[in-house]
């Protein structure tokens, strides 16, 4: 490409609105080069060290239309950020906030977890507050991440 990155490819294009996503596939864990990616917006940002199941998983929350994040960046950003040890709270989750917090990392709205865990929308958005309360965490964007960078989340191709 030159002396141009995919990320200025990319910078380009959308304002071109070519009606399609774009995805970075990269080996840089750069804080900068992410941030550059997402102020330009890029629907995903994706190691080259994923597994073929993630790269999956990836493309499908992608195509329903969130922007998806690869764990092993998200890892860093915040034990970058956070000295805090949040493994400890997460204990202090039940077990149903457990399980909205698995459901939040594999991309699911709260309808979509309302009806997989036999509950109203209503309770799931209070779990979801629980959750962010408990693990100190600012939306349901971080708590997804949380749940994948923790490992809390299995990928299995369908």
């Amino acid at each position: 490409m030159g002396s141009e990155s995919g990320l200025d490819l990319i910078a380009e294009a959308l304002p071109l609105k070519l009606g399609c996503k774009f995805i970075v596939l990269t080996s840089s864990t750069d804080e900068a080069d992410f941030k550059r990616a997402k102020e330009i917006g890029v629907d995903g940002y994706v190691l080259k060290e994923a597994l073929p199941e993630e790269l999956i998983h990836a493309l499908r929350v992608i195509a329903r239309g969130r922007k998806y994040y690869d764990p092993g960046v998200m890892d860093l950003l915040i034990e970058a950020r956070d000295p805090i040890k949040v493994d400890g709270q997460f204990e202090q989750l039940t077990p149903k906030e457990k399980e909205v917090l698995l459901e939040l990392g594999m991309g699911h709205s709260n309808k979509e977890i309302s009806q997989k865990l036999y509950i109203t929308e209503y309770t799931v958005k209070k779990h979801v507050s629980q959750v962010l309360a408990k693990l100190n965490l600012a939306d349901r964007t971080h708590a997804a991440l949380y749940a994948n960078v923790k490992g809390l989340v299995t990928y299995v191709v369908n």
